[in-house]
């Protein structure tokens, strides 16, 4: 089934449901780097198109908060590389409510919320053998995100 006509591509950690497994988001790598997050519905039989926000990069990885209605994207190079978005259910808006200001040129390959949605992990690949990740404090009332701890893992070749 083709859901929406167009020629893009997308990251194997950029799609994910929404917890109420009603909604299905997809991060979209277009070729010209121009990249968009997707929203589709799904009633468990049928898949609607339902909103759509273009963004600055590619998104490789995306993950719906737990409890509220906010969605965490991962974009490509740019030093924006984690932007949390609120999903509006009745107007269908995508509104960007806060970034994290990473200042790297490493894309962020993997995010996923905490079960009770006050933390956010994020996995990005760094030059080389390493690879990094990072715990970040979400603040929902505020809509800020405070980088807790960051780690950096040198991957052994075995």
């Amino acid at each position: 089934t083709v859901i929406h006509n167009s020629t893009v591509a997308f990251s194997n950690n950029a799609v994910a449901w929404n917890p109420a497994g009603t909604m299905i988001a997809v991060g979209i790598q277009k070729h010209n780097s121009i990249g968009e997050l997707r929203l589709y519905s799904f009633n468990g039989s049928a898949l609607a198109f339902v909103s759509q926000l273009n963004v600055d990069q590619n998104v490789e990885s995306l993950s719906w908060h737990p409890t509220l209605p906010y969605i965490a994207i991962g974009l490509g190079t740019t030093s924006q590389s984690i932007r949390i978005y609120e999903y509006n259910q009745t107007t269908y808006a995508l509104t960007n409510v806060t970034t994290a200001q990473v200042n790297e040129s490493h894309a962020t390959y993997s995010l996923r919320w905490s079960p009770d949605g006050n933390y956010l992990a994020v996995g990005r690949m760094k030059t080389g053998n390493t690879t990094e990740f990072r715990i970040y404090e979400f603040d929902a009332i505020a809509k800020t995100l405070r980088l807790l701890h960051e780690y950096s893992v040198y991957n052994h070749a075995y």
